[in-house]
């Protein structure tokens, strides 16, 4: 069986089924061109980047689904499904034998089989957060100092790769130079952000794009070293909604759910200034020998 038919078959039932064309205000957008290929000697272009299936709701391009013969593994098509979500920035890509389903979230790096295609009110809020009674989206940055800061707050979904050379700029208005790195999730690493970054000099998170560098080992320990720090980052992320609330808002409207946001980053930030005066005052203790005279006492 060939990919046409495949998809025929197997597929576009599937997709039915989960009511993408059928549910209202969803759509799917079949054969939809991303690029029209590179342009090659004596005028030719290479071959164009065309996706299988473009997954629409509300208006917006919420997914998309390589596919592949059934003989062929549920995998096959990873590469292509990436490449062009990361193209469109797109969260949420597939890739399908017809058979199986193979799901890859570009932002978190999480992929998994899931058992069908999920409904467009599934993928909306897995996408934009809908599963929370607040629907807010908002781009928090930690910056060297390890402190919080809300750069952009939204009630109406927006793509998170967006706001990435704003906040840098931000940044530069507040210390006059750029950023020398900036740790970022896959979702943020799009072709116009690279670029971005390398003109101003900033070296952007995750494995360069090409042929390994004759310095491929230091470049591997830089790697390292980002991913590590990039742990730290999403520690504070996790310690904001376990420790100060923001698991827990459940406020409607638009001005108490700004609030409470904001509140929430502020109690992280303060834990951590007492915590970093606690713990100099601790050192300034210990090396005016405080301790042994109260052990002598």
């Amino acid at each position: 069986m060939n990919e046409s038919e495949t998809r025929a078959e197997y597929i576009d039932p599937k997709l039915k089924e989960s009511g993408w064309g059928e549910v209202e205000g969803s759509k799917i957008l079949r054969e939809f061109r991303i690029t029209d290929g590179r342009i090659q000697g004596g005028g030719q272009r290479s071959k164009p980047e065309i996706a299988d299936y473009i997954l629409v709701y509300k208006n917006q391009k919420i997914g998309v689904v390589e596919a592949k013969q059934l003989e062929l593994p549920a995998t096959e098509g990873v590469a292509q499904a990436k490449a062009y979500a990361e193209k469109l920035q797109i969260e949420y890509t597939y890739s399908t034998n017809g058979r199986e389903i193979y799901e890859m979230n570009m932002r978190t790096g999480k992929e998994w089989y899931p058992e069908r295609f999920p409904t467009p009110d599934e993928l909306w809020s897995a996408a934009f957060g809908d599963q929370n009674d607040w629907k807010t989206k908002f781009a928090e940055v930690i910056d060297e100092s390890g402190y919080g800061r809300i750069e952009k707050l939204s009630f109406d979904p927006y793509n998170e790769s967006g706001t990435l050379q704003n906040t840098v700029e931000k940044y530069k208005e507040r210390t006059g130079h750029y950023p020398e790195r900036v740790l970022v999730d896959q979702i943020y690493r799009t072709r116009a952000n690279r670029n971005y970054c390398k003109d101003k000099g900033i070296r952007i998170s995750g494995p360069k794009l090409g042929r390994p560098s004759k310095d491929s080992e230091h470049d591997r320990v830089i790697e390292y070293k980002d991913n590590v720090d990039r742990i730290e980052v999403e520690r504070s992320f996790s310690l904001s909604k376990r420790c100060y609330g923001m698991d827990l808002i459940k406020t409607k409207l638009e001005e108490t759910t700004m609030s409470a946001i904001a509140l929430s980053v502020l109690a992280t930030n303060l834990f951590k200034i007492m915590l970093r005066k606690f713990l100099r005052l601790l050192y300034q203790w210990i090396n005016r020998g405080y301790f042994e005279i109260l052990i002598a006492k």
